[in-house]
């Protein structure tokens, strides 16, 4: 058996599907896919994936990633086509390939979020954004398993870009996404909300994975 990986998109009503239940709607698809995957060993066989660095609960994503074993030599593109037919709608597997790099080397997340106001206007709103992230510090409370650790989001957030569009605002944003000291797009999202003290909506979606040296994860 040798390791294989697969992207997939997760959009639509998916994204409020718990990371549990994805699993679950995963492990269904290959079964009934009959693709001969590695099961794991013991009194409980499964199915054997490994989801890295899943995005939260409510975001949409281009690039979620999964790790899983197959024959060598089996055919990539016939085990994409297979797990397509049997995901439900708002998933879908973009490629399956060798994977190139080790889990512990994703070192950050690209997030697009756009901003709609929920009336009115986008009037003055680029503005308030830019109020926002020029302050000198921007303080939220991150939840862990264990604890609570206060983060500063102006420390390890980056802005890379900044589009106005007729309804909404566009910001595509450089999250650390690694093992340790990961950040949730929602955290900024929420803070900004706050900041902005006006009925603003967000949809967050995850556009690519990096590497610590920042070039797209394989």
């Amino acid at each position: 058996m040798q390791p294989v990986r697969m992207i997939y998109v997760k959009e639509g009503r998916v994204r409020y599907l718990s990371h549990l239940d994805q699993n679950r709607v995963f492990q269904r698809a290959v079964m009934r896919s009959r693709l001969p995957l590695w099961v794991t060993e013991g009194f409980h066989p499964h199915v054997y994936l490994n989801f890295l660095r899943p995005i939260g609960l409510g975001i949409e994503s281009e690039y979620e990633l999964c790790d899983f074993k197959l024959p060598e030599g089996f055919d990539l593109g016939e085990a994409r086509e297979r797990l397509n037919e049997q995901l439900p709608e708002g998933f879908f597997v973009r490629e399956v390939y060798l994977p190139e790099q080790k889990a512990a080397e994703i070192g950050y997340k690209d997030v697009s979020i756009t901003l709609t106001p929920e009336s009115g206007t986008t009037d003055h709103l680029s503005e308030a954004v830019d109020a926002f992230l020029a302050q000198p510090s921007i303080l939220v409370e991150k939840k862990g398993k264990k604890n609570t650790v206060t983060v500063d989001l102006r420390q390890v957030v980056e802005l890379l870009e900044k589009t106005a569009r007729e309804h909404s605002l566009n910001c595509l944003l450089r999250l650390p996404a690694a093992q340790e000291g990961a950040v949730s797009p929602l955290l900024w999202a929420e803070a900004c909300r706050t900041f902005l003290q006006r009925p603003v909506r967000f949809l967050c979606r995850l556009t690519v994975v990096r590497n610590q040296q920042k070039a797209v994860f394989r």
